[in-house]
C-alpha cells in the first residue's frame, strides 16, 4: 500500500510539473527533426521574441509561425541539416502554430509533406 501511495505521489508531481511550466522569456529554442518540431517551451511572454531554429534532421526544413486565423506572422528561409536560423518577431498575446511547410517530391514521385508528417507544435504568447 505504501509503495502504491509513493508511485501515485510521484506521478502527480510529474503531471503538475508538466502543467505548470513557466512561459519562456525572450528566447525560445526550436528543434527541427525529420518528422517532428520541438520548442523548448509551449508558452512565451508576449512581446519581443527570438526563435532559434536548429535543424537536427537529414533534410532541409523551415520554421513558419502562424496566428490562430492562419495568417503567417514570420517564416525562416531554408535551414539545411546541421544549421540554424533566428527569427525575431513581436507576438501579441494569443495562440500560434510553429511548423515546417516544405512539401518535397521523393524519388518514387510521391509527395512528402513535412507538416503532415508531424512537424508542427502549438505556442501560446501570454500577457
Amino acid at each position: 500500500m505504501r509503495r502504491q501511495t509513493v508511485l501515485i505521489l510521484i506521478c502527480s508531481l510529474i503531471v503538475l510539473g508538466a502543467c505548470s511550466q513557466e512561459p519562456a522569456t525572450g528566447n525560445l529554442q526550436v528543434e527541427l527533426q525529420d518528422g517532428s518540431l520541438s520548442p523548448s517551451a509551449r508558452s512565451v511572454i508576449a512581446g519581443q521574441v527570438t526563435l532559434e531554429a536548429k535543424n537536427y534532421g537529414d533534410f532541409t526544413h523551415t520554421l513558419v509561425v502562424t496566428a490562430e486565423g492562419g495568417e503567417v506572422i514570420a517564416a525562416s528561409g531554408l535551414i539545411p541539416p546541421g544549421e540554424s536560423q533566428e527569427l525575431e518577431l513581436r507576438l501579441p498575446p494569443g495562440n500560434y502554430q510553429l511548423s515546417c511547410r516544405i512539401v518535397a517530391q521523393t524519388e518514387d514521385g510521391s509527395l512528402m509533406d513535412h507538416f503532415q508528417l508531424g512537424m508542427r507544435a502549438a505556442l501560446r504568447a501570454e500577457a
